[in-house]
C-alpha cells in the first residue's frame, strides 16, 4: 500500500499499524528510478520528488453508486535536456451517479433492491476466496428469494 504522505492516511493510525509506505519514502528508497508506478490504493495520485514521480492510478472504475470519483488513467511525459518530465491525469468519459452501467434509480427498477442491496452483493463475492461469480449469483439469489425473471435477466438464461 503506498499513500501520498503521512496526512493522507485512509485511516487514523494506518502508518504504523501497516507499515505502508509514502510516496516520497519510495522516491527517496529507489533514487535510480524516473517513474514508479503503484496500486492497492484506489485513490489517484501523482507526487513529485527532485524531478521524479511516483503514480498511483487509482480505480478504473466506482466503488459504490452515487460516487463521485471521476475514473482515469495518467500519462506520463519524460523530460528533455531543457524541460522536466510531467504526469497528467486523463479521466474516462464517465456519467455521474453510475455503476454497473446503470443509475440508482434503474438499479431499483431493475434489479429490485435499493443501491445498499449492490453494496451487500459485492461484498458477499469478497467474503471468501474460491468463491466463483457465478456460484456467488446463484446464492445470493437463493438468500435473498430473487424473482425468477431478474435471475434469468442477469444470468442470461
Amino acid at each position: 500500500m503506498v499513500i501520498q504522505n503521512t496526512k493522507e492516511e485512509l485511516w487514523p493510525g494506518q502508518s504504523k499499524e501497516t507499515g505502508v509506505n509514502t510516496a516520497e519514502g519510495l522516491l527517496r528508497k529507489y533514487p535510480n528510478y524516473k517513474l514508479i508506478v503503484s496500486g492497492d490504493n484506489h485513490q489517484p495520485f501523482a507526487y513529485h520528488f527532485r524531478g521524479r514521480w511516483l503514480v498511483n492510478p487509482g480505480s478504473m472504475t466506482r466503488q459504490k453508486i452515487g460516487d463521485n470519483y471521476a475514473p482515469g488513467f495518467f500519462v506520463y511525459h519524460e523530460g528533455g535536456e531543457t524541460w522536466e518530465a510531467k504526469v497528467e491525469r486523463v479521466t474516462f468519459p464517465h456519467k455521474e451517479n453510475v455503476l454497473l452501467g446503470v443509475t440508482s434509480q434503474q438499479f431499483e427498477t431493475i434489479y429490485g433492491g435499493s443501491p445498499e442491496k449492490v453494496e451487500e452483493f459485492l461484498s458477499l463475492l469478497q467474503e471468501g476466496e474460491d468463491l466463483y461469480f457465478r456460484d456467488a449469483l446463484e446464492e445470493y439469489f437463493a438468500q435473498k428469494k430473487t424473482r425468477i425473471e431478474v435471475r434469468e435477466r442477469i444470468l442470461g438464461k
